[in-house]
């Protein structure tokens, strides 16, 4: 069963995208020296490995049909957003499992090393070892997350 993620995490996830999809378009540009269309626009292409896929929006998409994610972590993490991954973003995940910052940094530097083994980048990603997050009021927040590697496997007790 999936649950809805809380709107204040929202603007978070939107950054961790654009992240993955800097990586996303960095690597391919490398890999075949041309811009991509990205799966994170409007452009009706995917992208997917074994840990997560990315498919832009679908127009073809009918109400008494199944939405697919346009992106999908595990199946334990979904987002759904209108044309561009940073228009009406709606974001759930399997309620078996913890949601919270942790899970977030866990997500990102997976995805980053996924992409990264993907394209046979042999430059080493370091990891996010620091999430710095400023609200609308001004204040900033630095969050360290745990260490990633199993992490998010953990179901709830």
């Amino acid at each position: 069963m999936f649950k809805e993620i809380p709107d204040k995490y929202i603007s978070i996830i939107q950054g961790m995208l654009l992240v993955i999809r800097n990586e996303l378009d960095r690597l391919s540009w490398n890999k075949y020296h041309k811009q991509m269309d990205s799966p994170f626009d409007n452009t009706a292409e995917t992208y997917s490995n074994d840990t997560f896929s990315v498919s832009a929006y679908d127009w073809g998409w009918e109400e008494d049909k199944q939405k697919i994610p346009n992106f999908n972590y595990k199946d334990i993490f979904h987002v759904y957003w209108y044309k561009y991954y940073s228009r009406g973003i709606e974001a759930y995940y399997d309620e078996n499992y913890n949601f919270d910052m942790d899970f977030l940094a866990a997500m990102l530097n997976i995805c980053i090393s996924a992409l990264r083994k993907d394209f046979n980048e042999e430059s080493e990603w370091k990891g996010c070892n620091m999430l710095k997050i400023v609200f609308k009021d001004g204040n900033i927040k630095k969050y360290k997350p745990k260490e990633y590697t199993d992490y998010y496997y953990d179901k709830k007790d």
